[in-house]
């Protein structure tokens, strides 16, 4: 279907010249000899911070969408009508411009299997979260030791990111390595980009 436009940006972003404004203008999704397509539409970009984060954000719903019909994943399109880099970020980009093997690539998994599992992981999320707020490493401790039954190579990826998001935030970081985590993964949660994301 033509249909399958997901609009962020609306016409009422532009009324408060005060608010802020989505950079990302919409995501659409293509379902092309049996493969599902996305494109997503920025009408703005920030070149050296957000552009990885959102790549990764929109390829990865373009992964779980197709894993929750059954179809392959085709190609996926990033269109930003202007990139600009900001000041503060000048010597970050100018370090990954000149030492381009110092890029981290992230890789969480086949998103196979989520889609069934999501209301899980989400309601883990925020009891999580809402642990971590209360700064009770008794409770984080109980939910390391808990086993949520998720079956999917991205869920279990996610469930132990999100633990050890939670051992950063209540300053337990010498435990993160017991996790398990691919150490790419490990490798980005120890970088100062990390620390100021999360």
């Amino acid at each position: 279907t033509r249909r399958t436009y997901m609009p962020i940006l609306s016409v009422e972003d532009h009324v408060d010249p005060d608010g802020e404004i989505p950079c990302a203008a919409g995501f659409q999704i293509f379902l092309r000899n049996s493969c599902l397509h996305g494109v997503t539409v920025m009408r703005a970009q920030n070149a050296s911070n957000s552009l990885p984060m959102d790549i990764f954000i929109f390829s990865s719903l373009l992964q779980f969408l197709a894993a929750s019909i059954g179809a392959p994943v085709g190609t996926y399109s990033h269109l930003s009508t202007t990139f600009h880099i900001f000041e503060v970020d000048r010597s970050v980009t100018r370090e990954v411009v000149d030492h381009p093997s110092s890029v981290i690539g992230v890789g969480l998994g086949d998103p196979q299997g989520l889609p069934h599992e999501l209301d899980r992981l989400l309601d883990f999320e925020k009891q999580l979260r809402d642990r971590v707020l209360e700064q009770n490493h008794q409770a984080i401790d109980s939910f390391i030791r808990t086993d949520i039954s998720l079956q999917s190579e991205l869920g279990r990826c996610l469930h132990r990111l999100l633990l050890a998001i939670a051992l950063k935030k209540t300053d337990q970081q010498d435990r993160i390595e017991s996790l398990g985590l691919p150490s790419e993964v490990r490798d980005l949660l120890g970088t100062s980009i990390a620390r100021l994301a999360i």
